[in-house]
């Protein structure tokens, strides 16, 4: 007996549409959904250097707890309490789709139902400008 493979449904919580590209096609457009994922973010500094005259710190950003903003809120500094929502249930045959960031938050938390975008497709005639992913992977 073969294995069968079920079908997925993916759900884009990042700010932007998801274009996979295969063999120079478009294979998935996913348009992002009215909120994202992020993380809880602070900062712990583990160095401070002397840099023509003045004093910078280095710093290492700590990714905490992951959990969903509408996408208005997601580009402030800083997310009030009240501004967060719990993430979405886990769903047999659902993956989220997420950045990197929120990503090692959801596995800080148990989470295996996310994936982010794995390689870049850029514009042949604009090597600045990005395309899509050539698909997805997992942390």
């Amino acid at each position: 007996m073969e294995n069968e493979t079920k079908e997925t449904e993916l759900r884009n919580y990042t700010p932007h549409t998801v274009t996979v590209i295969v063999d120079g096609e478009t294979a998935i457009e996913l348009p992002a959904e009215d909120v994202i994922i992020r993380c809880d973010e602070d900062d712990e500094v583990v160095n401070t250097v002397n840099i023509d005259g003045r004093e910078y710190e280095i710093v290492r950003r700590i990714y905490g707890n992951p959990f969903v903003c509408d996408i208005a809120d997601a580009r402030a500094e800083i997310i009030a309490d009240n501004e967060k929502m719990a993430l979405p249930a886990e769903v047999e045959g659902v993956l989220y789709v997420v950045s990197f960031i929120a990503a090692q938050g959801m596995k800080k938390v148990g989470r295996t139902d996310f994936v982010t975008t794995l390689g870049r497709v850029m514009d042949p005639k604009d090597p600045k400008k990005f395309l899509g992913c050539t698909g997805f992977g997992t942390l």
